[in-house]
């Protein structure tokens, strides 16, 4: 549960002030499934075009049936603005794409970095650019919000956060969120009210560091276990012969196998149980820290609320996978 602990001055936006309530979403599911039925057999009927619409009637289901205080938002982005900015992304891309290839014709591998520095660029360009896109999109009590801000510049420094957070292995992550999120709430505005972000991402590094240190000593563990158990100076000489399993043992690659099957296997039981617990906890943090003039909000979010999502979410991938093999595997025999 989410709720306002203040109240907004009327005169600060028009005649708009949100009462103290919590935020509820009424939608049911059956109207839901029946959207996304028919969107995906339009989507393949029409090879993936429906997509704009079917995302406009998404976010209107959401929006409309998303309640603030026993008031709803509303959503007045059209398919035809997607689909033009789609459009208008891929007439960006395609040059940019036919620039990198040749220059990888006379760069080599340094152009592959020199890509992924410049499309990773673009890529938090976009997606400041989309949550401009929806804020304008979104009204509540007649009161749209709108950002400000260069998107090259938030770009850049979500480039440099991220390549801090890689070198350490997610440990400066909170500090990074917390700086992104400031940076994007100090732009964020509802009329004239100016947004602002205050969690702290000292606190949220506190509150994740067991799971951290769960996911990542772990790993560091069994790389390091892994690097140790190779002889590389009998790596380097090839097998002869029948003599392959003898060579797996004194080369140290039965037992390197042995400690990256672990590894990862310790890893993607970290992912699945520890995962949806960090997302809970990110979830309310970045809640509790939303400011708008004087209305503090303050999360109530219960972690086995979103395990309990997480855990039907598995239930239905692992549903739908045996019923698209009962189809596929019979198919194939």
């Amino acid at each position: 549960m989410t709720t306002f602990d203040a109240t907004v001055p009327a005169a600060q936006i028009g005649a708009v002030a949100p009462a103290e309530g919590g935020v509820r979403f009424r939608g049911e599911p059956r109207p839901f499934w029946r959207l996304l039925a028919h969107g995906a057999v339009l989507l393949m009927l029409t090879l993936g075009i429906y997509r704009f619409w079917l995302t406009t009637d998404v976010r209107r289901f959401l929006w409309s049936n998303t309640e603030v205080a026993g008031e709803s938002f509303e959503y007045t982005g059209t398919a035809r603005e997607l689909l033009l900015g789609f459009l208008i992304a891929v007439a960006i891309l395609l040059p940019l794409y036919a620039a990198f290839f040749l220059v990888a014709l006379g760069l080599g591998k340094l152009s592959s970095l020199l890509a992924l520095l410049v499309l990773t660029v673009l890529g938090h360009y976009a997606v400041y650019r989309a949550r401009r896109y929806r804020l304008t999109r979104t009204a509540f009590r007649g009161v749209r919000f709108h950002q400000s801000g260069s998107a090259w510049r938030y770009a850049v420094c979500a480039l440099l956060w991220w390549m801090l957070v890689l070198s350490t292995l997610g440990l400066v992550y909170p500090f990074a969120q917390s700086r992104l999120e400031r940076f994007k709430m100090r732009n964020t505005f509802f009329g004239d009210l100016q947004g602002r972000f205050e969690g702290s991402g000292f606190h949220l590094l506190l509150r994740g560091l067991v799971l951290w240190l769960l996911t990542v000593v772990p790993f560091a563990a069994g790389l390091i276990a892994t690097l140790r158990a190779i002889d590389w100076t009998t790596l380097t000489d090839p097998p002869g012969g029948d003599d392959l399993s003898s060579w797996l043992e004194a080369s140290g690659l039965a037992g390197a196998l042995v400690y990256a099957g672990l590894t990862g296997i310790w890893l993607l039981l970290a992912f699945v149980v520890l995962y949806p617990i960090f997302q809970a906890i990110v979830l309310r943090w970045w809640t509790s820290g939303l400011r708008f003039g004087e209305i503090v909000v303050t999360s109530r979010l219960r972690m086995t609320q979103v395990l309990g999502v997480y855990a039907r979410f598995l239930l239905y991938a692992f549903l739908f996978s045996v019923a698209a093999a009962a189809i596929v595997v019979p198919g194939a025999i």
